[in-house]
C-alpha cells in the first residue's frame, strides 16, 4: 500500500483493488489446502508452503515504478496462495497440539500473539521502510547540485513558466526548488 500510494499516486480504494489480488487466491486456497493437510499433514503442506512464500516476497523488492499493475497482481495472488499454504495448517496443527480442557485458552493466546508480532512486525518494517527512505533522499539529495544539468534544465523551466505565469523570479526560483526536492522525494 505505501509504495502504490506513495509513489505510485494512487488512493486508497485503487491500491485496495490491487491489494485484493492477494486475498482472493487465499480465501480459494484455504479449503483446498485443509483437504490436502487431513491426506498429507501440515509438515509437507507448511514445508512446501514456506519457500513459496519466501519466493514470492522477494520478488517485491523488484518492485519499481515501472512495475505493471498484472504483475503486482500476479505476485500478490502467488503469495496468497503461499500464505494459505502457510498460515492455516501451521494454526490448525498448532491447535492440534493442545489438550481439549486448554483448547479455549491456546485458541485465545494465538489470537493474541498473532496480533502482537503483527504490531511488531508492522512496526519494524515501516520503522527500516522510513530510514532507507531517509537514507536514499539524503543520497539523493547529495546530486542536486549547481553544477548538475538536469537541474540547471528543470530551474531553468520553471522560472520561464513561474514568470510568464505573472511570479517574480524568486517566487519562481522557490517554486522551481520545490519540483527538484518534490523529484528527490520520488526518486
Amino acid at each position: 500500500p505505501l509504495f502504490l500510494q506513495n509513489l505510485r499516486g494512487l488512493g486508497a480504494a485503487e491500491s485496495g483493488l490491487i491489494l485484493v489480488a492477494q486475498v482472493l487466491p487465499m480465501t480459494v486456497a484455504m479449503p483446498v489446502i485443509g483437504r490436502v493437510v487431513d491426506t498429507v499433514g501440515a509438515r509437507a503442506v507448511i514445508l512446501t508452503g514456506l519457500p513459496l512464500l519466501a519466493l514470492t516476497t522477494w520478488q517485491f523488492g523488484n518492485l519499481d515504478l515501472t512495475t505493471s499493475d498484472t504483475q503486482i497482481k500476479l505476485w500478490l495472488a502467488m503469495r496468497g496462495c503461499a500464505m494459505g499454504m502457510v498460515m492455516m495448517p501451521s494454526m490448525t496443527a498448532g491447535l492440534n497440539a493442545v489438550p481439549l480442557p486448554l483448547m479455549s485458552r491456546a485458541s485465545s493466546m494465538s489470537n493474541v500473539m498473532r496480533q502482537v508480532f503483527g504490531a511488531f512486525g508492522t512496526a519494524i518494517v515501516v520503522t527500516i521502510l522510513q530510514s532507507r527512505q531517509t537514507f536514499h533522499s539524503a543520497m539523493l539529495a547529495q546530486t542536486v547540485t549547481p553544477e548538475n544539468l538536469p537541474l540547471q534544465q528543470l530551474m531553468s523551466q520553471a522560472q520561464q513558466w513561474g514568470v510568464s505565469q505573472g511570479l517574480s523570479a524568486a517566487q519562481s526560483q522557490a517554486m522551481g526548488m520545490m519540483i527538484a526536492a518534490k523529484q528527490v522525494a520520488l526518486s
